[in-house]
């Protein structure tokens, strides 16, 4: 019956799709997606090639090798992750940092698309390219692997960035990770093994000692290539073979090992602390073997996983939103941790008073589901929530993107895995769904919540008067089978949405814009619809609305109000349906809505399949006309905000965040709307309900945009329905009250001293009145680009004072005269004066003399790389026509924006820099180490 419901709800499952019959046989193993083309060269190598046109005329390439920090001796610490760093400053073939600007020059972004990671199992190389420079990518992943040059020079300067990145990740985060993890997994090289190293090996390891273990680990045995785009897999086969045929295995060769997490009997406790967190965790972690997906029975039991998981984490969505429990979230599930480590986790973050009793609640509810199991209705929506998700996957296996295909090559190479493709998951799904019981998930729990390699895990603020002791947290734990646990109520279901249909209204207007392909309904109500029809996915519409107002209509002090308006209807439901009963209700439907009220409008956005285009207009409607408000919603949400930034402040980075942002905000509270806790006092529940009723009640004023796969005769009865049905009152909507908010300016240096890490981070701040000019704004980002590359060569490369540099900068249209320019970076005390004085030299030298024609062209070439990318992307048209919309202005056409493009020259975007920045403003914030 379940089957035969699913098929009535998604009857192009069944209709129009490649016809598939298919058996389940338990021991038959799992097939090899047909697709991608898997061999293996004689030295050992492994490679991947699929055929994908999505995006066109570009290819995923990536390098994957099986060793990762867990395979370094303690003399070794941090030498894979330093390898990663040495694949960017220079190989046989491209000296120096001639690999990054040849990339660069052809529009592949470093830090954006080229890319690389370093884990304990493994380290990827990420290179999308353009396929027109398919070869140049291959040849790029053979000097990775075979030829990374490793000189002295290149070493010694690589040594000051990746201890600048060391000292980065420290704080309270790590110092936590650093006192549970060695309880954790006790016994094992994880904890020793961080793939950051340690900075006493990085200053100090001779050359050789990384030259060595390039040699031992980087082999062709342990390595795969992976090429998934818009290519001819036969000739790329070809290429592989020509260039890595030479990858030669080394004389000696040490085995490449599993490491494996010792089993303990003991129930062991972990309480990390640390003054300058903010938030408060409770963890029970099971740890378990991993399970080898290899025949069709294991792939049942890993969707039995999934299912178990998505129920659980339902009641505890339901729990918290009941206000039955003490967390403020939580979630619990069963998943690979390290590659030769599974958990059973079950996880809530919570105040840190709520410990002993967020514990319980957690324990209670693992043995809820072990005494009583999940009930059958439970099971039908967690079965029909995952089907509705494969679906998604299956209906656009044509349109999915390159690199989640080389995801899965990666995945299955590095831990085995399967990969049968898309169109077997699907139809394996459909056809043994049906099969699974309840008794069959209920199983697992017994298999989950063992007697051994247990732990509990508490993390939060430095005070111990929070936490029960060792034992007691144990016995917590132990005694929850003996405790008086009742049954899981699913409590009252709604079947409907809403059953009335609005009085619909009419086109009172109609545009066409041929050059974007757009349509534009003015509705009898007032209101206006803009759509875009693309083919770039098969089974995705896209959605944006919004009016201007905002909370700048209201009181100042109305504003922590106004911010929680739409979180507090959001919690609460629509149409007197509350939220758990909401989300049962759309349970299987490919639906998504937020709202969202900021200073100067409001809006909404949001995403739906086109078989679930009546309710989502029918949600749309009802959240203008019909919002549920629920005090206790606001009480818990309240409360939730009130553990989570009890401490915020204690955090250096957030101390310094809101320091910077006080200055910044010139004293108007308006722009200083942090969630401390005499700020979320101010929140009230029946103003934010008025606010929103104001906002969103009235629809006068909205625009509507869709962008998708759209059929605008199947789209139109449904606009005219549901939007042209709503009230809207052209006199009471009124628009925005502009704040004419002051920025200062300097030059002015402000010091902080917070945290005990021997760290400093910088923040230079430059603002200037400019008036806004759409070429400008153009210009002024290409400046900012070539600004980012030229800070990244004299402060990282040449001065390795930094791991990097954030550059940001902006020249807005509406509400805001001032052009921005902001540069963040962490470093050390003896370094941070003399990076800002080379920051700001840099910036001059650029404002003066311009950019070379080298660095106009690879900026320009990067923007048309990413541009051609972009014109394919429903995301990126919904921004560029909302905000068209927003700023009252022609959306740009594809050969507009390419103009556009073609147009920077060092002439204007020099004048952009010149307009926008004034070096003599800088505002200078620095965050030092607390005195000692």
């Amino acid at each position: 019956m379940l089957l035969l419901g699913l098929m009535l709800i998604y009857p192009a499952l069944v209709i129009g799709q490649e016809s598939k019959t298919f058996f389940y046989r338990p021991s038959q193993k799992l097939p090899i997606d047909e697709k991608v083309k898997v061999g293996k060269l004689d030295n050992g190598m492994t490679y991947y090639i699929r055929h994908n046109a999505v995006p066109a005329q570009k290819a995923e390439l990536r390098l994957v090798f099986n060793a990762g920090s867990i395979l370094e001796t303690d003399e070794e610490q941090g030498l894979s992750h330093f390898l990663e760093h040495m694949s960017f400053t220079g190989t046989s073939s491209f000296p120096g940092t001639e690999l990054v600007n040849k990339l660069e020059g052809i529009g592949v972004h470093l830090g954006r698309e080229l890319n690389a990671a370093t884990f304990f199992e493994e380290t990827i190389y990420y290179l999308p390219i353009p396929v027109e420079h398919l070869d140049l990518g291959l040849h790029i992943l053979q000097e990775w692997a075979m030829n990374l040059a490793l000189t002295e020079k290149a070493i010694d300067r690589e040594r000051g960035v990746i201890i600048e990145e060391l000292r980065l990740g420290k704080g309270a985060p790590t110092r936590i990770r650093e006192q549970y993890l060695p309880i954790l997994f006790k016994g094992s090289d994880y904890p020793k093994r961080l793939p950051i190293g340690k900075e006493e090996v990085i200053a100090n390891f001779p050359y050789d000692v990384l030259r060595n273990f390039y040699k031992k680990w980087h082999r062709p045995d342990l390595t795969a290539i992976i090429v998934v785009g818009d290519i001819d897999p036969e000739s790329i086969e070809e290429s592989i073979k020509e260039k890595f045929t030479a990858y030669a295995m080394p004389s000696k060769v040490e085995k490449r090992t599993h490491h494996y997490v010792p089993d303990h009997k003991d129930l062991r406790v972990a309480v990390a602390t640390d003054k300058e967190t903010s938030g408060c965790s409770v963890e029970i972690s099971y740890k378990h073997k991993p399970e080898q997906i290899v025949t069709q029975k294991d792939y049942l039991k890993n969707i039995c996983h999934n299912l178990y998981s998505s129920m659980v984490d339902a009641r505890l969505s339901e729990a918290t939103e009941q206000g039955t429990v003490p967390f403020s979230e939580a979630e619990i599930g069963y998943s690979n941790y390290f590659r030769d480590v599974d958990t059973y986790s079950c996880y809530a973050r919570c105040a840190p008073d709520k410990v002993t009793a967020t514990l319980t609640a957690l324990a209670d509810e693992n043995e809820r589901i072990r005494r009583y199991g999940f009930s059958v209705t439970e099971l039908d929506r967690a079965k029909k929530k995952l089907l509705a998700k494969y679906y998604r996957w299956y209906e656009e296996r044509n349109k999915t993107a390159s690199d989640l295909y080389a995801d899965e090559c990666q995945v299955n190479y590095l831990t085995g895995n399967p990969m049968p493709g898309i169109s077997f998951e699907y139809h394996f799904l459909l056809n043994t769904l049906p099969i699974v019981s309840v008794d069959m998930i209920n199983e697992l729990a017994t298999k989950y919540m063992t007697k051994k390699n247990r732990t509990i895990i508490i993390t939060g603020p430095q005070d111990r008067s929070y936490y029960p002791t060792d034992d007691e947290l144990r016995a917590i734990l132990e005694e929850a089978p003996h405790r008086d646990i009742k049954p899981y109520d699913e409590g009252e279901i709604v079947n409907e949405l809403m059953n009335f249909t609005p009085e619909a209204g009419t086109i009172a207007s109609e545009k066409y814009f041929s050059d974007t392909n757009i349509t534009e309904w003015t509705l009898s109500n007032g209101v206006k619809v803009v759509i875009k029809p693309t083919d770039f996915k098969n089974n995705q519409i896209l959605f944006r609305a919004t009016s201007d107002g905002g909370y700048s209509m209201f009181d100042a002090d109305d504003d922590m109000s106004a911010l929680y308006a739409t979180r507090i209807q959001d919690e609460s439901g629509v149409n007197s349906i509350n939220n758990i009963q909401l989300r049962r209700l759309m349970v299987g439907k490919d639906i998504s809505i937020t709202q969202s009220l900021v200073l100067y409008n409001e809006s909404m956005s949001g995403k739906f399949g086109s078989q679930d285009m009546k309710e989502f207009f029918q949600l749309v409607y009802l959240y203008h006309t019909a919002p549920y408000f629920d005090k206790a919603a606001f009480e818990r949400v309240m409360q939730k905000e009130r553990a989570e930034y009890a401490h915020l402040l204690d955090s250096p980075d957030q101390f310094f965040g809101y320091e910077i942002d006080k200055i910044m905000s010139n004293g108007n509270s308006r722009r200083l709307l942090w969630p401390t806790p005499d700020r979320l006092d101010e929140a009230n529940f029946e103003k934010a309900v008025e606010i929103y009723k104001n906002r969103f009640g009235n629809a006068a004023g909205f625009t509507y945009v869709f962008v998708g796969n759209i059929d605008l005769e199947t789209l139109k009865p449904f606009v005219l329905t549901y939007l042209g049905g709503l009230p809207t009152n052209a006199s009471t909507k009124r628009s925005f009250v502009e704040q004419n908010f002051i920025t200062p300016t300097g030059p002015k240096e402000y010091l902080f001293h917070k945290g005990k890490d021997n760290k400093v981070n910088v923040n230079l701040r430059f603002s200037k009145k400019v008036p806004w000019n759409k070429d400008t704004e153009f210009c002024y980002n290409a400046f900012i680009d070539i600004l980012n590359s030229r800070l990244y060569e004299s402060m990282r490369i040449e001065m390795s004072g930094v791991y990097g540099v954030r550059v940001s900068g902006s020249l807005k249209k509406l509400h805001e005269d001032y052009a921005k320019l902001n540069l963040a970076f962490g470093t050390n005390t003896e370094a941070y004066e003399k990076l800002c004085e080379r920051a700001i030299l840099e910036i001059n030298k650029l404002i003066s003399e311009g950019p070379t024609q080298e660095e106009v062209e690879r900026v320009k070439q990067k923007k048309r790389v990413a541009l051609e990318s972009d014109l394919k992307l429903n995301g990126i048209w919904l921004l560029n026509i909302f905000y068209a919309y927003r700023n009252q202005e022609k959306v740009d056409s594809e050969s507009s924006q390419r103009e556009q493009i073609e147009a920077l020259t060092p002439d204007n975007i020099q004048q952009a820099g010149a307009k926008c920045i004034d070096t003599s403003t800088v505002m200078k914030f620095v965050l030092l180490p607390e005195k000692q």
